[in-house]
């Protein structure tokens, strides 16, 4: 930031002794800067509440080019906060105080946002989770882990299948991305293949999911009440993905933003994965535009149903009159996707794959295909 324009400049205040702002809320950064204008010298301890409880506390010493320009002391008061779970500023309070004094730190004025605009996310990896207990996790896959344990019978069984479930594409010594992560078997697989880093996203909040729409559904009828309920199913597979992230021993860095704002994400990986996620989307081509942008070789759309036509066009994935499955939204032509890939500049290639579906009785296995989508040399 400049100093002395903008909302964002740092400004002196001399009613007080003690002067700071709270610059930025974020799901996953908190950041500011708090001084003593008597005591230039000393380092201001800041205290972060939500909804004003208080949650954390950090130590304004951080060097900024910035407020040194504008004359506050040598510029190293500034913070940063990264909360453990991503927090929402949109339906929390978050605020900072100097501790010992009840200073509350001003917030700069943003600019007014239109109401459909979301702002920016966060896409800073969040602090590792302490590792739940296993009753309060949800699995979507399968797992095994070290000494014997292993998660049974949930959704989806992929063990000893990765590597043909993305359509043998290497990532050995690549940086791979997951995308939809659920309790994490495509990225600790990417991981125990050998991949030089992986990141794992997922949704931020309920929110974010979109329904096919029945009168008498909850998410139509009382849309509030469906967040609530689906954001602790939300928190549960995510408890299960930090079970087996410490369970595993893993190094994979999670980020939790929506995927509507994907596009915004100021970072390429060698290689992106999302495991059958397209057909629960009610908007899917913007997002395979957001998924090419961020790969720099390739997008794995992974075990995903097909339309077998070069024609280019989406239909619904079912018959969309049972309410039970108000997730399935659409199936892509294989000539839609050879044109969305094509328009960005890859080339698509399509895999067979099975995978074991537990959501039956008796399990059965399901063959869908694998889109490889591989960006062109220019």
């Amino acid at each position: 930031m400049t100093a002395g324009s903008g909302p964002d400049a740092p400004r002196k205040c001399f009613n007080s002794a003690i002067d700071g702002y709270l610059d930025l809320c974020a799901p996953g950064l908190v950041s500011g800067w708090a001084w003593d204008r008597r005591h230039p010298e000393k380092r201001l301890v800041v205290e972060i509440r939500l909804d004003g409880e208080p949650v954390a506390t950090v130590t304004a010493q951080q060097y900024r080019e910035d407020l040194k320009h504008a004359g506050f002391g040598d510029g190293a008061y500034a913070f940063n906060y990264y909360p453990r779970w991503p927090i929402d500023p949109k339906s929390r309070n978050i605020s900072a105080t100097v501790s010992g004094t009840g200073f509350r730190l001003r917030e700069v004025i943003k600019p007014r946002r239109r109401p459909d605009d979301p702002g920016e996310p966060s896409f800073t990896p969040v602090d590792p989770w302490p590792r739940p207990s296993r009753e309060d996790c949800g699995f979507y896959h399968c797992l095994n882990f070290p000494a014997g344990e292993t998660i049974e019978n949930a959704n989806w069984d992929l063990r000893g299948r990765f590597e043909s479930y993305i359509g043998g594409y290497p990532v050995r010594g690549k940086s791979v991305l997951d995308v939809g992560t659920a309790s994490g078997f495509l990225a600790f697989s990417a991981e125990e293949a050998g991949a030089a880093s992986v990141t794992a996203v997922d949704a931020l909040h309920a929110r974010e999911f979109e329904r096919i729409p029945f009168k008498d559904s909850l998410h139509t009828a009382d849309r509030r009440l469906w967040i609530a309920e689906t954001e602790e199913n939300l928190k549960r597979l995510k408890n299960g993905f930090w079970y087996a992230w410490h369970k595993k021993g893993s190094s994979v860095d999670v980020v939790y933003a929506p995927v509507s704002q994907l596009w915004r994400w100021d970072r390429k990986f060698d290689v992106v994965i999302a495991g059958a996620i397209v057909e629960h989307l009610s908007d899917p081509v913007p997002f395979l535009t957001a998924l090419a942008g961020l790969a720099s070789e390739a997008v794995i759309i992974a075990h995903t149903q097909v339309v077998d036509s070069e024609q280019q066009f989406m239909e619904t994935l079912n018959s969309w009159d049972i309410p039970q499955f108000n997730y399935s939204w659409w199936i892509l032509s294989k000539g839609l996707y050879n044109r969305v890939f094509g328009n960005l500049g890859f080339e698509c290639e399509f895999a067979a794959t099975t995978a074991k579906c537990n959501e039956l009785n008796p399990p059965i296995e399901v063959g869908k295909p694998t889109i490889i989508a591989r960006r062109q040399k220019r």
